[in-house]
Parts: structure tokens; C-alpha cells; sequence
């Protein structure tokens, strides 16, 4: 799935939030999703390094 579109869907989420409970459940699971991502783009990274 290309960047673009996981762009898209996280917006469609984030504004469909309308009350500050959504918004504070939300965060945990934002921070987790971009946890993740790093994690991921850190070992793409070492498996180019190593060749």
C-alpha cells in the first residue's frame, strides 16, 4: 500500500474524531502506529546496510 493512501485513511480517522475521549484513545494508537513504522523503516535500513 503506497504511502499515499495510508496518508488518506489515517486523515479520514483523525477528522472524524469529535469528542475529546475519541481524541485521548486515539493518540495511544497513533503513537503505536508511528512506533511501528519507525521500527520497520530502522530494520529496512540495516537489511540495505548489510547488502
Amino acid at each position: 500500500m503506497c504511502l499515499a493512501h495510508r496518508f488518506s485513511g489515517l486523515l479520514r480517522a483523525w477528522r472524524s474524531l469529535n469528542t475529546p475521549q475519541n481524541r485521548e484513545a486515539v493518540k495511544g494508537w497513533l503513537f503505536t502506529i508511528v512506533r511501528r513504522e519507525n521500527a520497520r523503516q530502522t530494520l529496512r535500513a540495516r537489511l540495505v546496510e548489510r547488502g
